[in-house]
């Protein structure tokens, strides 16, 4: 019987591609949703104030727009926070499987 949590590493110093981002990855990783989420939100406010100045409501297209301003700002702090932290994770596992590495030495 084998355990689901071991896995076997690696042995020849190829690279594990298994555990790298791929393509769509940060789509699928539902921690950005809240700051795609306010980037769409912000994206819509955008466009509405765009079309309402242009009925002559300029006092609710400037409000639009402060809304759009800061939705975009927020989602876009929230995702690059969210990348930063997803790098730290990968920098530190990366860091602890060459830890592994050199202190298990493979048969020959």
């Amino acid at each position: 019987m084998t355990d689901s949590h071991w896995e076997i590493p690696p042995l020849d110093g190829a690279a594990d591609i298994s555990r790298r981002p791929g393509p769509g990855s940060t789509l699928a990783d539902t921690r950005y949703w809240a700051g795609f989420g306010l980037l769409g939100i912000g994206g819509f406010a955008a466009v509405l104030a765009a079309v309402i100045s242009l009925t002559g409501w300029s006092e609710s297209a400037l409000f639009l727009v402060g809304v759009a301003v800061v939705s975009v700002l927020t989602g876009a702090a929230l995702v690059f926070e969210q990348r930063r932290r997803r790098q730290q994770r990968e920098r530190s596992r990366d860091s602890s499987d060459q830890q592994w590495r050199r202190t298990v030495r493979p048969r020959v």
